[in-house]
């Protein structure tokens, strides 16, 4: 079995800190199959599970010896490994698409076709497709190298086709038929892969524009347009999905929990009536489907077993990696220094703020934007505030970083006035927190 570097699947594990990572990309399955995952988690790996911001779920702690008979366990509770680039889908079309496009069946014949094609399995690994038919449960904050979004129109459901790294103020999407998608998706990535396995789309456009894509379509192009933005996805809740059935989107907190947890909070879906799970962006679980009460209840026990029920729970402001010494890079626990910030800095999680605590320089995991990335070091923690940049840095011993915070915090508090919130004060309560030099005294 081959171990990849970076971006690993099922059968092409990842070397970490401690052992192996496997990860399974967003899919909906059967509850049943998620509860023997867990169950070859804890046999075959430490027990320890991770959905990552877009929306994989990763199984750490495996070993060399158990790797082939947990992918064994998970083949046979019917998880599949993708060949070529990962297709994803967002769940439950809104409006009229919902009886016209049936975004499922469209990605498996995206991926059986791939499967046929030789020059798939040497695209860019971490290479991605998204179908969208315009789900209110979007995808809109996380790139791919192609998304293919379905709009309605007084012709029918059409395509419009958006390339990563196109980033004019109003990119140009072309507009095919729907009936076009998966010839449109093979002849585009085809075209990539005659660039090598290096290579990402972005990288074409960015030296060469999006036009080179744009005349592989032909007289499949309709027009030029702009899909209308949305509104910001908010996974966590209630979301109803048809006549009288419901899912129920849970947070991970942090994004990591234990085999245990995740089996509990399972079991519980399973005696609500629940059918299949979807792991999902921003560390999220979506479970479906429930009627009213069923979900309501279920919901309010998630929250019981200490998982994230609200979208506004101050942990979603919070984002981390695995950090050490899980991480072999990893120079510093993240996860704890995590729970020291929810402890005792309210006030820096008021919702104005994102925060992300990375183990190393690598920042994986880091959502764009970020307000303040604590940065791990050989000799202690950087501080980072804003963009790179215009970003300002600070120094900080491992010693310092909790008080440091802790005071920029309480500063905070004592600082903003009504309607002010902790990123309208956040430089200057760094300022006035900031330790007297003694230097030349």
């Amino acid at each position: 079995m081959k171990v990849r570097g970076r971006c690993p699947r099922l059968l092409e594990p990842m070397e970490t800190g401690d052992g192996l990572l496997v990860r399974i990309p967003s899919r909906a399955v059967h509850l049943c199959a998620w509860a023997h995952m867990c169950r070859a988690a804890r046999a075959y790996g430490n027990g320890t599970l991770e959905i990552t911001r877009r929306g994989s779920l990763q199984i750490r702690g495996i070993t060399t010896h158990s790797v082939s008979a947990l992918v064994d366990e998970l083949m046979r509770a019917g998880f599949e490994e993708p060949v070529g680039p990962i297709v994803l889908t967002t769940p439950w079309p809104d409006g009229d698409l919902a009886s016209e496009i049936d975004t499922e069946a469209i990605a498996a014949e995206l991926r059986a076709d791939l499967r046929r094609q030789s020059w798939a399995t040497s695209l860019h690994p971490k290479t991605s497709i998204l179908i969208d038919a315009g789900s209110s449960l979007h995808f809109d904050a996380i790139t791919f190298d192609l998304r293919l979004r379905f709009l309605k129109t007084d012709r029918g459901p059409m395509l419009t086709i958006t390339l990563e790294g196109d980033d004019a103020p109003r990119p140009a999407q072309m507009v095919v038929s729907a009936a076009d998608t998966v010839s449109v998706a093979r002849d585009l990535l085809a075209f990539l892969s005659l660039r090598g396995s290096t290579v990402r789309i972005r990288d074409i456009v960015e030296m060469e524009g999006p036009e080179v894509f744009w005349s592989l379509l032909g007289d499949r192009v309709v027009a030029a347009t702009t899909p209308p933005s949305r509104t910001r996805a908010q996974p966590i809740g209630l979301h109803r999905i048809g006549e009288q059935t419901y899912a129920v989107g849970i947070g991970i907190p942090l994004g990591s929990m234990s085999a245990d947890a995740f089996e509990r909070l399972i079991d519980t879906a399973t005696k609500a009536q629940a059918e299949s799970l979807r792991p999902w962006e921003r560390h999220t679980a979506l479970f479906s489907s429930f009627d009213r009460g069923a979900a309501e209840a279920f919901q309010a026990e998630a929250g019981r077993l200490g998982f994230i029920v609200r979208d506004d729970d101050p942990y979603r402001n919070i984002t981390t990696c695995v950090g050490s010494p899980a991480c072999s890079r990893g120079q510093m626990q993240t996860r704890e220094l995590c729970q020291s910030i929810r402890r005792t800095s309210p006030s820096l999680l008021d919702g104005s703020l994102t925060i992300h605590v990375a183990g190393c320089d690598k920042a994986c995991g880091k959502p764009t934007p970020t307000t303040i990335t604590l940065t791990g070091m050989e000799d202690g923690c950087e501080l980072t505030i804003g963009a790179q940049e215009d970003a300002r840095r600070e120094h900080w011993t491992a010693l310092e970083v909790p008080k440091r915070l802790r005071q920029i915090s309480e500063k905070i508090e004592l600082m903003r006035r009504d309607h002010q919130q902790a990123c309208d004060v956040l430089a200057l309560a760094i300022e006035e927190t900031r330790p007297i030099s003694h230097e030349g005294k």
